[in-house]
């Protein structure tokens, strides 16, 4: 059933939180092993979004980590939990710049907003 509600939640500024930079995994892993890797990759605090999705690399992990030196020994840890992990490409976020429609200054706290444009959106 179609609701057509909004949902929002809050949101900090990474720098903040001690966790300055965000790293993002593409990462192939066989399709019946999509729904536990989500449970599990999902318990790990550093993990901000895990998600099945489409292509060659069929999962995305994103994970706010406090040094690049983290990087490779967050990845590390992942493979531990999950040997069939294999990761098809790896991205150092050091400074974001939008989230959540909010501008964000080098310290990810909110400046300003992106307006909605709704006129873009089908009934």
């Amino acid at each position: 059933m179609e609701t057509r509600s909004v949902h929002f939640r809050c949101d900090f500024a990474q720098s903040a939180a001690g966790w300055p930079l965000a790293a993002t995994y593409r990462i192939d892993l066989p399709a019946h092993q999509l729904t536990a890797a989500a449970r599990t990759l999902g318990l790990m605090p550093e993990v901000r979004l895990c998600s099945a999705v489409s292509g060659t690399a069929n999962f995305l992990v994103i994970a706010w980590l406090r040094t690049t030196e983290d990087v490779t020994g967050f990845e590390a840890h992942m493979c531990e939990q999950l040997p069939d992990l294999r990761v098809h490409d790896r991205t150092v976020t050091l400074v974001t710049a939008k989230r959540m429609g909010r501008l964000l200054d080098p310290h990810g706290r909110a400046v300003g907003h992106v307006a909605w444009d709704d006129r873009s959106t089908t009934p």
